[in-house]
């Protein structure tokens, strides 16, 4: 993920319009303070391949290719699914992490996430979503793949 040696996180462009997106849309969330933490998680927990997560060794492993006209509908259902499933609630923040063009990571409800995902994923980068205890993940790749596991 990234590196942070005693520096400030700077807002990209991309931050800012999120930041400004959520305050107008009355969205409760947070910038994750100590990412460092997060990225330690995300790489004790999670095998890379190339720069996206491997699913394929994770319980519960869930995939679905979005068929491109519209993947906010597709990852809102996906989430929807594994609410009904039981294996995360909309009641449960989790973290969001953008890997390429925004450098805050962002805690949220799901119930939010599902609110802005429309927005979110206009961003063309891999987003990551982050469930803690237990620790569990969903990617929406840039390739238009939804992908969820949990350790």
């Amino acid at each position: 993920m990234r590196e942070y040696i005693n520096c400030k996180i700077i807002n990209t462009s991309y931050d800012n319009d999120f930041i400004e997106y959520f305050k107008e849309n009355n969205i409760n969330f947070n910038r994750v303070k100590s990412q460092n933490k997060i990225d330690n998680i995300l790489e004790e927990n999670f095998q890379f391949d190339n720069v996206k997560v491997n699913f394929s060794n994770l319980k519960n492993e869930t995939y679905i290719k979005s068929n491109n006209e519209d993947i906010s509908k597709d990852t809102i259902n996906f989430v929807k699914s594994l609410i009904e499933k039981g294996l995360c609630s909309k009641f449960e923040q989790l973290i969001y992490i953008g890997d390429n063009l925004t450098n805050n990571y962002y805690e949220i409800y799901v119930e939010d996430i599902i609110r802005v995902l429309p927005f979110i994923l206009d961003t063309p980068q891999h987003h990551y979503f982050l469930f803690n205890e237990p620790i569990r993940l969903i990617l929406v790749s840039f390739e238009d793949e939804i992908e969820f596991g949990m350790i």
